[in-house]
């Protein structure tokens, strides 16, 4: 698989990557919309069956990064933001006041068995 190449390419490519994996897993039906809340229980769960090889994490990363980027624009209204190459999601706390993640970050800790990407969601865009 090659990597895309730019940040801008990334963010353009993020949907489709997400449709194509999620329905090979297993996730998703081909055609129909993304339903980003009923797909991250179950993603977290296929995540923590996986054994991801040293070769196969930064595309890992790439997707938790992916779904973690279009959940929270959707439902936790994040703000994408590009910094050279770095993706960035700003995500408002309260009036006036934000915090900076990158998506990228947290996908490797997640490949790493560090971290779940399901307890960020529910801090920023809890189910209403």
């Amino acid at each position: 698989m090659i990597m895309p190449t730019s940040a801008e390419q990334v963010v353009a490519e993020e949907v489709p990557m997400l449709e194509d994996v999620l329905a090979n897993i297993g996730l998703h039906r081909p055609g129909q919309q993304l339903d980003l809340r009923a797909i991250a229980s179950p993603l977290e769960a296929w995540l923590q069956q996986q054994s991801i090889t040293v070769e196969d994490r930064p595309f890992v990363a790439s997707l938790v990064a992916a779904f973690v980027s279009q959940y929270l624009i959707a439902h936790g209204d994040a703000e994408r933001l590009i910094a050279g190459n770095r993706i960035i999601l700003r995500l408002p706390i309260q009036a006036g006041v934000s915090r900076e993640i990158e998506p990228y970050a947290l996908g490797l800790a997640a490949t790493q068995g560090q971290a779940s990407f399901l307890w960020l969601l529910e801090a920023y865009a809890p189910a209403k």
